[in-house]
This record gives C-alpha cells, structure tokens and sequence, in this order.
C-alpha cells in the first residue's frame, strides 16, 4: 500500500498495491519501487489490521507471563518438553 495519496499513473489513492501500479504503467515491480523512493520519497508499505488492546489485556498478559514463569521454576527443562 502507498500512504501518500498524491496521484501517481493511471489510478489515485492509497490502497492501490505497488504491483498493481507497476503493471498498470508496463514496469518492472523493482523498477516502480526504486522510482518511488528516490524520485519521490514515497515508501511503500502493507497496512496490517491488529486487535485493539482492552484494559483486561494487560492483567491478562501479566497472568499468563507469571504462569510460564512458574511452571519453570517448578521444572527447569519445561522449555524443552514443551513443543512450540
């Protein structure tokens, strides 16, 4: 995804992806990426959904940190049985 919303080749805004724009103007993806960042100062990147954190969570975390902490503290090779 492109943050800046300053028109660039035949569609406008943000939400367009970089291969999308590369194909539409017939060049290479590397090409249109090295275009944008030294021509135009633009740095693609990939907008990522994440959960909203809640008040609770932090309780939670801590909990569960104190758990696995104590689990190795009653059996010291608790990381190497455990399968992650």
């Amino acid at each position: 995804m492109i943050r800046d919303k300053r028109p660039f080749g035949p569609k406008r805004g943000p939400e367009t992806s970089v291969r999308r724009r590369a194909q539409e103007l017939g060049i290479n993806r590397q090409t249109f990426c090295a275009i944008m960042k030294k021509d135009l100062h633009f740095y693609p990147c990939k907008t990522q959904l994440t959960q909203e954190l809640k008040e609770s969570d932090h309780k939670q975390r801590r909990d569960w940190s104190t758990k696995l902490l104590q689990l190795n503290v009653d059996d010291p090779n608790f990381w190497q049985k455990s399968k992650w």
